[in-house]
């Protein structure tokens, strides 16, 4: 059965769901991570590495992200 979210809308799922989504190519999605993201990197990375091969956006990709959380490591957040 699909299920249709609307502009704006919400998607909460519970610790261990997870969910595939089908995005038309004039559509956007906003995604939001908890928890300890420097051992979720490897994970971001790896088609980068092993498909793309983009310098660019891994550069991008190291650049914004070390320098984050560089940021709230010197506020003392681990």
């Amino acid at each position: 059965m699909a299920q249709v979210y609307k502009a704006g809308s919400q998607h909460h799922m519970a610790k261990g769901v997870a969910k595939g989504y089908r995005i038309p190519e004039t559509c956007w999605a906003l995604e939001y991570a908890r928890g300890n993201v420097l051992s979720m990197m490897p994970f971001g990375l790896a088609d980068l590495f092993f498909s793309t091969l983009d310098v660019v956006t891994l550069w991008q990709t190291v650049k914004v992200s070390g320098g984050n959380m560089f940021l709230q490591l010197i506020k003392g957040k681990v």
